[in-house]
C-alpha cells in the first residue's frame, strides 16, 4: 500500500497556502471543550445513574476521564509532529486505510451533529415549557442573543454558572455509594458502575476535534498539547463535579428523563430561575457541539480533497475568510436534512 512520508507531509504543509494560522492556545481549548461539553452533562449523567450505577457514576467519570486523558495524549503528540487539518486521516496515511479512517471519523462526527441537534430540539421545547409554565414576560422571550467571536466564552461562562448555582444537596442521596445489584449484571453495584463507564465515555469525545484545526494553530508544538490535555482535565472536572451535584439534589431513580439535569434544578428553591439558566446554556452547548462537530467535518475533507481523495470542490478556500466554504455549505445542508428526518 501506498504511504505518504512525513517529510512529504511537512514539506506540503510548509509550502501550500491554505488557511491562515490565526488560533491561540485559548482558542483551540474553546473549541475542544465546545465539542466536548454537552450530552455528556445535561443527559448521559443522570441516565446512566439512574440504569446502571447510582451514586457511584461519579466514580465513573472519573474512570473514563482518565483513559480519555490517555488518548488525549496520543493526540496530543501526533498533532505536534503532524499538523495538519485532516487529523486521524493523516496520522494513519496509508493508502485506502486512511481513506476508510478519514470517512469514519467523518460519519461519527455526522451522527454526533444529528444527535445533538435532536437535544437541541428537546430543550427547546422545555425552555419554552418552563417560560409558559410560570408565565414569565415576554421580554424574556423576545430578548435577542448576539452570537460573535466571543461565544464560546459565553458557552464556558454558562457552563460555571451552572455548576455554581446547583449548591442545594442531600447528603444522603449520595448512600449507598453501591447500590445492591438487582438481579441484572449491569445494573448497579460494582459491575454497574462498570457497565456505566461505557455508557459515558462517549461524553468525552471532542478533544480530537482540535487536531482537525491544527492547521489554523499560530504555534501548534506547543499550543496543541495545551488545548488537547486541557480541555480533557477540564472536561473531567466538570462533568465530576456537576455529577456530584446533580445526585445530591434527587435520588438516582427519578434521573432517567430526557432532561435529568433540569429536573434535578427544579427540586431547589430557586428551580425557575435556575431551571431557565440551565436551559439556556444546554441550547448554547448543543450549538456549540453542532458547530463544532460540522467544522471538523470540513477540516478533515480538505485533507482528503488535497490527496485527490474526493472532488477539489472540498478543498476549495474562500479568498477573504480563509475557510472551505463551498464544503462548509455542503455539510450544514446535507446535516440539517438528515436532522430533521432522523428521530
Amino acid at each position: 500500500f501506498a504511504r505518504k512520508p512525513m517529510k512529504q507531509l511537512q514539506e506540503e504543509l510548509a509550502t501550500k497556502q491554505g488557511f491562515k494560522r490565526t488560533l491561540n492556545w485559548i482558542q483551540l481549548l474553546a473549541v475542544g471543550l465546545g465539542t466536548i461539553i454537552g450530552a455528556g452533562i445535561f443527559v448521559l449523567s443522570g441516565q446512566a445513574a439512574a440504569k446502571y450505577s447510582g451514586p457511584s457514576i461519579i466514580i465513573s467519570f472519573v474512570i473514563t476521564g482518565v483513559i480519555a486523558l490517555f488518548s488525549s495524549l496520543s493526540f496530543s503528540e501526533l498533532g505536534t509532529m503532524m499538523p495538519s487539518s485532516g487529523s486521524v486521516y493523516i496520522y494513519v496515511y496509508v493508502e485506502y486505510l486512511a481513506w476508510f479512517i478519514g470517512w469514519n471519523s467523518v460519519i461519527l462526527y455526522l451522527f454526533s451533529v444529528l444527535t445533538v441537534v435532536v437535544a437541541w430540539s428537546k430543550h427547546v421545547v422545555l425552555f419554552i415549557d418552563i417560560v409558559s409554565d410560570y408565565n414569565v414576560t415576554s421580554m424574556i422571550i423576545e430578548s435577542p442573543v448576539a452570537w460573535n467571536k466571543d461565544t464560546e466564552d459565553f458557552f464556558v461562562t454558562d457552563q460555571v454558572i451552572n455548576f455554581a448555582c446547583c449548591n442545594y444537596v442531600n447528603r444522603n442521596n449520595y448512600y449507598p455509594l453501591f447500590p445492591p445489584n438487582k438481579g441484572s449484571f449491569s445494573e448497579y453495584d460494582v459491575a454497574g458502575m462498570l457497565q456505566a463507564c461505557t455508557y459515558v465515555f462517549v461524553a468525552y469525545v471532542g478533544f480530537d476535534s482540535i487536531s482537525t484545526v491544527a492547521q489554523e494553530a499560530k504555534s501548534p508544538e506547543t499550543s496543541l498539547p495545551i488545548a488537547i490535555i486541557g480541555s480533557t482535565i477540564i472536561s473531567l472536572l466538570l462533568y465530576v463535579g456537576i455529577c456530584t451535584v446533580m445526585v445530591g439534589l434527587v435520588p438516582c431513580n427519578l434521573l432517567d428523563r430526557d432532561s435529568p439535569l433540569a429536573e434535578a434544578i427544579k427540586t431547589t428553591p430557586y428551580g425557575l430561575w435556575l431551571s431557565i439558566i440551565m436551559n439556556l446554556g444546554a441550547i448554547a452547548s448543543y450549538t456549540t457541539v453542532a458547530l463544532m462537530g460540522m467544522l471538523s467535518q470540513t477540516r478533515i475533507f480538505y485533507a482528503m480533497a488535497n490527496d485527490g481523495l474526493l472532488p477539489p470542490i472540498f478543498a476549495k478556500i474562500h479568498p477573504q475568510r480563509a475557510t472551505p466554504w463551498l464544503s462548509i455549505l455542503i455539510i450544514g445542508a446535507f446535516c440539517a436534512i438528515f436532522s430533521g428526518i432522523c428521530p
